[in-house]
């Protein structure tokens, strides 16, 4: 899903199809609101049964972070076997979440949806940082969220609601902490181990991005709102390996078992970034083989 930058800053996003064996892009949809207005944000992606969804944050203050989570089924794209000319497509479902949407991904019923942080203070202004059990209120492992909310068996959103600055969010069924700079994020199983696998970059020079792959931590705690949480910062990384700055997705293909890495371009909107790390990887994307 690309978003538009500069002077196409409130132009709808864009959801580009793409053949995976040639590479060719088959279709382009234009991204819209149920209400008919342009759905211009960054936005992360996910593939879950029957169903796309789209998540992202639209109000980030020094109190607050609300968050939004756009749903639309596959069978609403039609057919994708033409180039011709981008297609209109309105969002069927909408909530409001208490995460800030840069990363998600499906796993095992539930939509995971990753928020990236670089210090301390953004988890405060979630429900979900300040509702950690008390011994926790000031150690590292407040850094970085990854909620966990119920879909049904067609991939539909099937999680309870609770309020949240006086708006009603879904409510995550569990929560992990992930650590600070996550782009990507998503569960996985390898070798009958359940694994989460993390992509991390900063906007710091000569900071390279790298993907860790870290066990599912089992040990659990529950916060103040009655939602399950496991500590996975400060956890020995199982393996881990470099790739180029720019990193800004991590997908899993489970048909093939093969990792897909998304890298952003230097565009207007990145340029301060680009001067930082002195890297320009253009809009592409990836596969590889997890090792």
């Amino acid at each position: 899903s690309l978003f538009g930058t500069g002077t196409n800053d409130d132009l709808p996003n864009i959801l580009v199809v793409v053949h995976k064996p040639s590479g060719q892009i088959r279709r382009l949809y234009r991204l819209f609101k149920a209400d008919g207005k342009p759905l211009s944000l960054p936005l992360g992606l996910a593939v879950a049964k029957t169903y796309l969804w789209f998540a992202g944050v639209v109000k980030r203050t020094k109190t607050t972070a609300i968050g939004v989570l756009y749903g639309i089924r596959i069978a609403d794209l039609g057919s994708y076997s033409t180039t011709q000319g981008p297609v209109d497509l309105t969002m069927t479902e909408f909530y409001n979440t208490d995460s800030y949407g840069t990363a998600v991904s499906y796993y095992g019923n539930f939509l995971w949806i990753a928020d990236f942080v670089d210090k301390l203070e953004d988890n405060l202004k979630t429900s979900l940082g300040t509702n950690l059990p008390d011994s926790h209120k000031s150690s590292r492992e407040q850094y970085g969220w990854a909620a966990a909310y119920r879909l049904d068996s067609t991939g539909r959103m099937v999680a309870s609601k609770h309020t949240l600055h006086s708006i009603r969010v879904l409510k995550p069924s569990r929560v992990v902490t992930i650590g600070q700079h996550v782009t990507g994020f998503l569960p996985f199983d390898q070798a009958w181990t359940p694994y989460f696998a993390i992509l991390r970059c900063a906007t710091k020079a000569g900071y390279v991005c790298k993907v860790e792959f870290q066990a599912q931590p089992n040990k659990t705690s529950q916060m103040k709102l009655g939602i399950p949480v496991r500590y996975g910062v400060g956890l020995p990384l199982a393996r881990g390996f470099p790739v180029p700055s720019g990193g800004v997705a991590l997908s899993y293909i489970e048909k093939s078992g093969e990792l897909a890495l998304v890298f952003k371009s230097g565009a207007q909107a990145e340029q301060a970034a680009r001067w930082i790390v002195g890297g320009d990887l253009e809009d592409s994307f990836f596969w590889l083989i997890p090792p």
